[in-house]
């Protein structure tokens, strides 16, 4: 197993699975593309896909869970301000 480092921005923080239970779906945001992803991990670094999941972080006392919205590579590149979108070309800023 191997443990690795990736880019997110924190979107929910879940304490417990009653928390799930009452927050999801309606505290998360829309989705703002097909391309977007979002990620849930407890505090053990396990990730959560179903409601036996959350049961089983719950047993397992890895509360709370936080979701994180993955920064794709494209996003970073437009996030760090040296490029515009123009159609279908990316057009660098730097003289």
């Amino acid at each position: 197993m191997e443990d690795i480092t990736i880019k997110a921005e924190l979107l929910l923080i879940l304490e417990s699975k009653q928390d799930w239970i009452n927050k999801v779906p309606k505290r998360l945001p829309a989705k703002t593309s097909k391309a977007e992803e979002w990620i849930w991990v407890d505090a053990k670094g396990h990730t959560m896909a179903l409601g036996e999941d959350f049961s089983a972080a719950q047993t397992m006392k890895t509360y709370p869970v936080k979701v994180y919205k993955l920064v794709r590579a494209y996003d970073a590149l437009l996030q760090s301000k040296k490029v515009t979108w123009a159609g279908q070309k990316i057009l660098t800023n730097e003289p």
